[in-house]
């Protein structure tokens, strides 16, 4: 019976045919009845059924996992498009799903974008405040040591293809290999040098 418990798996099958609105409330009704610890039933339901609401509150979300960012860290989410209205109408969705402290919407980018982290959808281009997301001096320094291997590892690299009798002595699959973990380890390095400079 254990084994049987722990092997389940559940496969549901989603189109992208729209829902009535008849079949949404049956199955609002369902998850609100569902059993509870206690039969609380605790449960709060918040529907979207716009595609571009979605999708900027997917892409929030993911680039804050990306960043480790958690929930309770709120942020001031700044969305630029042309479909102000509907996203506005969708402004208590996002704010509660993309755990935004503060939403501005507007079809002009906002001031220092090119120092904020963003995410673009279809529909919108989204900017959140990375003083906001992240302890600053902490990333600062993170990013330093990060940066100080990535050249040690990026100078040992040329050091052993700047060697004659290496380059000359080792088969020509050998050196091609270390040329492209040269070209890796500067591109990280390049990366790293170009994260520390968005920090300011």
């Amino acid at each position: 019976m254990l084994e049987t418990i722990l092997g389940r798996r559940s496969i549901r099958r989603y189109t992208e045919a729209p829902l009535t609105p008849e079949a949404l409330k049956q199955i609002l009704r369902a998850g609100m009845t569902a059993p509870s610890a206690r039969n609380a039933r605790p449960w709060q339901f918040v529907v979207v059924d716009d595609r571009a609401i979605m999708d900027a509150i997917r892409a929030v979300r993911s680039r804050r996992a990306e960043m480790n960012v958690p929930p309770s860290r709120k942020a001031h989410l700044f969305i630029t498009t042309e479909r102000q209205d509907a996203f506005r109408s969708g402004e208590s969705y996002i704010t509660k799903l993309a755990y935004a402290e503060q939403i501005t919407i507007s079809s002009a980018l906002p001031a220092d974008a090119e120092h904020m982290v963003s995410v673009v959808t279809e529909e919108a281009k989204l900017f959140m405040p990375m003083a906001e997301l992240i302890d600053l001096d902490k990333e600062r320094a993170r990013l330093e040591k990060e940066l100080e291997k990535a050249r040690k590892n990026y100078e040992g690299q040329m050091r052993k293809l700047s060697n004659e009798n290496f380059v000359s002595r080792a088969p020509e699959a050998v050196v091609q290999t270390e040329r492209e973990r040269a070209e890796k380890a500067k591109a990280l390095v390049e990366n790293l040098e170009a994260s520390l400079k968005n920090l300011g």
